[in-house]
């Protein structure tokens, strides 16, 4: 049985716990091996930290945390629990519309502060078969070549992500494990992870709080609610859909009888009585069919 109910990467748990505490968001990203020794994040400051309303059902997937450090560089971090075809084109849309509101009106380009889009996914998403990918923008041939640093994608795929507990080598790493696993530790080993990295306490107090209390069961319940709504009207948009693709395909076969109709030598006033369909439909699909015939 399951030690919390909702686990960490649940989107709305991951934005909670960190969007609203900043100093626990701060140790995430200053474990990623990209924030060492002289590149470590001194301060962080967390821009969105609401959470959708409850009774605005298009707003619940907006779940991304937008974060700027003290020399002004953004940070776009994101839990990512569906896999959908458009992922690599939408990390693009969202770094560039961060990156372009980093330079103000009137300011050369050289005044752009750099966008770091961090991305946790719980779906395998590249051929690699390795669960930490970075990209940047690099010459193809010369690699070392590097046309700008104003791009960082990050991308952790936790499901390829395998090491055991008692093998955890790095801070990144006890981060990543405590985000998979974290809903399911038990006593001993909720303590071995901690005395590894004793950063995770904090995490783990805020996240028991924030899962077991009686106002975030509520917030997922209405959560779930929302979700079979808009699956409702998912469906339904998709039925009326096909029939009004029935309909139509209906239509335009009346159309095309009453079109023999008028080869046959019958007025259009005639043709329009028979069929039950206006006299200008008819003359419009008629011009329509000569147009596609020329």
């Amino acid at each position: 049985m399951l030690r919390y109910p909702l686990p960490l990467t649940d989107n709305f748990v991951f934005k909670s716990l960190f969007s609203h505490h900043e100093d626990i968001l701060l140790d995430l990203l200053n474990s990623f091996p990209e924030f060492q020794a002289s590149k470590k994040i001194l301060s962080l400051k967390v821009l969105n930290p609401e959470l959708p309303k409850l009774t605005d059902i298009d707003k619940l997937s907006v779940l991304d945390i937008h974060a700027e450090d003290v020399s002004g560089n953004k940070f776009l971090i994101e839990m990512q629990s569906e896999k959908e075809e458009s992922f690599p084109n939408r990390i693009l849309y969202y770094w560039s519309k961060i990156y372009s509101k980093t330079l103000k009106k009137g300011n050369d380009y050289n005044l752009l502060k750099k966008v770091y889009s961090i991305n946790f996914i719980k779906f395998n998403f590249l051929p690699s078969k390795k669960f930490y990918s970075v990209f940047e923008l690099r010459e193809r041939l010369e690699s070392e070549i590097v046309l700008t640093e104003d791009l960082e994608i990050h991308i952790i795929e936790l499901p390829k992500f395998h090491s055991e507990l008692l093998k955890l080598n790095s801070e990144f790493e006890s981060w990543v494990f405590a985000l998979k696993n974290g809903h399911e530790l038990k006593g001993v080993e909720m303590n071995t992870l901690t005395k590894k990295n004793p950063k995770l306490k904090k995490v783990f107090k805020e996240y028991k709080e924030y899962t077991l209390s009686t106002n975030s069961r509520a917030y997922q319940e209405l959560k779930k609610k929302s979700e079979m709504v808009m699956n409702s009207r998912l469906s339904l948009a998709m039925k009326e859909s096909k029939l009004k693709g029935k309909l139509e395909g209906k239509l335009e076969g009346e159309l095309e009888t009453a079109l023999k109709f008028l080869d046959f030598g019958m007025s259009i006033t005639q043709v329009s009585k028979i069929t039950g369909i206006p006299k200008k439909e008819i003359l419009s699909f008629r011009e329509k069919q000569l147009s596609n015939k020329s």
